[in-house]
């Protein structure tokens, strides 16, 4: 019998039991340990899913797991020194998204990965849902171009009252935004050529911010973001005689031009696990055992954190 993946995980709220439900269904995983600053919690999630080793410091997590891949699921702010402190151990990290919540911070974080020789990946999941997979290995059959629209609401008041912190909610567009925004850097080639955005953003009126995105490729974008307002979560991609409409973004439809939209079929992975963490995780297994893997780096993650920058100028 082949030998064993061994995953560990820093975290023990909800995002850490999403990810170690969809590692703990691959069959050659083995949930070896995990560290949480709640002990409670720990313990509890070990419980839950026979994780052997639950760990008082990241040392002690290498030290009795020696495990191939770590998963941090820690807050924003404590996200950067804790990829920073990781780095010094040889595993494979998957972070959650933002890795930072500046690109300057992040951008450090990749030149000490850089340094060390290492490949940070982040959990970007919405790119690892079965119907972005579907739209992205369709469009890439046609040359034409192509034109992205993505819908994005934010309530700030709503994650205050949520127990989120006053830094991180200051930067809301890049701890949440991230998850729209990065819908062009999936769907659409090339860099950001020229963006030129309006509104004004206020985080505690309703207000609205837009930004057309103009791609090295020919290709644009559309952005439009309700704050403190009601709106759903929506991205459309058109290219030449076939229009493809995720909303919710988990789900989507095909329209051909003079046909009637026809559901984008979900994979399983979608509708059991939280959506993409199932293929996200699958994905970096295949990394581990073979060094390739399809998931979003650290390196994608500052090219969406870079147009972020660009729309909201902060």
């Amino acid at each position: 019998m082949a030998e064993k993946i061994k995953v560990s995980i820093i975290g023990a709220g909800y995002t850490a039991n999403e990810h170690l439900k969809a590692f703990g269904d691959i069959q050659k995983v083995e949930l070896s340990g995990i560290f949480s600053r709640t002990r409670e919690k720990a313990e509890k999630l070990a419980n839950l899913y026979g994780i052997r080793h639950i760990c008082n410091s990241v040392e002690e997590l290498w030290d009795k797991t020696q495990a191939n891949i770590l998963i941090i699921t820690v807050n924003e702010p404590s996200m950067p020194l804790m990829i920073e402190k990781c780095l010094n151990f040889n595993w494979h990290l998957l972070v959650e998204k933002p890795p930072a919540l500046s690109v300057d911070v992040a951008q450090k974080l990749k030149q000490l990965s850089d340094e060390k020789e290492k490949k940070v990946f982040v959990a970007l999941n919405r790119y690892s849902y079965s119907v972005t997979q579907f739209v992205k290995n369709e469009i890439e059959k046609t040359d034409g171009k192509r034109i992205i629209f993505a819908q994005d609401q934010e309530d700030p008041q709503r994650a205050l009252n949520l127990g989120q912190p006053q830094e991180v909610v200051e930067r809301w567009m890049y701890a949440n935004s991230i998850h729209i925004i990065d819908y062009f850097r999936i769907f659409a080639r090339g860099y950001f050529v020229k963006v030129t955005t309006f509104g004004e953003l206020n985080f505690k009126k309703p207000c609205f911010i837009g930004a057309h995105i103009e791609f090295s490729s020919g290709d644009f974008g559309i952005y439009h973001a309700l704050w403190n307002e009601p709106a759903p979560w929506a991205v459309t991609v058109n290219i030449p005689e076939v229009r493809y409409e995720l909303r919710p973004l988990e789900e989507g439809k095909k329209q051909i031009r003079w046909q009637k939209p026809e559901l984008i079929p979900v994979n399983e992975w979608d509708i059991k696990f939280k959506p993409g963490f199932r293929k996200q995780a699958e994905e970096m297994v295949r990394y581990s055992i073979i060094g390739e893997g399809d998931i979003p780096t650290l390196k994608d993650a500052i090219k969406t954190m870079k147009l972020i920058r660009e729309i909201y100028k902060k």
